[in-house]
């Protein structure tokens, strides 16, 4: 379902001029007895004010995007490997820097459902020792503390916490990469582009109500011939299942 966003994606990241660094074990026990890792929600300690605030990645003013992809072709994901485009924080003179942040992970089941689950850990549990992330619906606004920011918080720590997450928490996904865009807005506007097709899909996908067998019920009033939708449901047909009333589409066609 994703797999063509992903290859394209990936060349972008390769044409751009970065930081590539991959890291053979990820593991972390500070992560294991950190709070936020617990199912509650996250404390008022986890709270950055303003006048705490070193830096802001993706305020709105200067760019913002965050996808998570899933595939089940293990040659799309390298395992462990964050890439950085741009000034890591330590080089950051400025009080907001344009921020992207792209998670792709390797899994074989429920793969139209992990990017959610993944969304949603991933919020709950990155957030503490000074970095802190404000909901914004298909973006991603961060706050990093002053203290974090003169301890040497760095994206590598970042993109650390995050695969230590998605390790422990999510244990469908084999492997995952993590991608970071800090160059400039321009940057992060072409990179958003490229992912709107997959976005679209799970945009899509969210529509749908689940049945207990499975199945996705389409609860539309228009005919598929006639729905603007045609063609982002399409090319999501061979990952689910989509059923209308007592019909099941599959592939572009019906059948009962």
């Amino acid at each position: 379902m994703f797999d063509e966003v992903i290859r394209v994606v990936r060349k972008w990241f390769d044409n751009h001029e970065g930081m590539q660094l991959t890291i053979g074990n990820v593991s972390n026990p500070d992560l294991e007895e950190n709070p936020s890792l617990t199912e509650t929600v996250r404390s008022a300690s986890t709270i950055i004010l303003k006048e705490d605030t070193q830096l802001e990645l993706g305020h709105p003013s200067v760019g913002s995007s965050n996808a998570i992809l899933t595939t089940k072709a293990s040659g799309l994901v390298i395992g462990n490997q964050i890439t950085i485009v741009g000034p890591d924080l330590p080089e950051v003179k400025a009080d907001k820097l344009p921020f992207a942040q792209v998670i792709v992970a390797h899994c074989q089941e429920e793969i139209e459902q992990i990017p959610f689950r993944l969304d949603n850990l991933l919020y709950k549990h990155v957030q503490y020792d000074g970095y802190m992330i404000r909901s914004v619906p298909g973006q991603i606004w961060a706050r990093v503390s002053k203290d974090a920011f003169q301890s040497g918080f760095t994206l590598l720590d970042l993109g650390k916490r995050l695969l230590n997450i998605i390790k422990q928490k999510c244990p469908l996904v084999f492997k995952a990469d993590v991608y970071f865009v800090t160059s400039r807005k321009a940057d992060i506007d072409e990179l958003e582009k490229l992912l709107a097709e997959a976005k679209a899909k799970l945009q899509k996908i969210q529509t749908f109500g689940q049945n207990p067998d499975g199945d996705y019920e389409c609860d539309t009033a228009l005919d598929c011939e006639e729905c603007p939708e045609q063609e982002v449901c399409d090319t999501i047909r061979d990952v689910i299942k989509i059923r209308k009333g007592d019909r099941i589409i599959s592939l572009g066609k019906e059948s009962e």
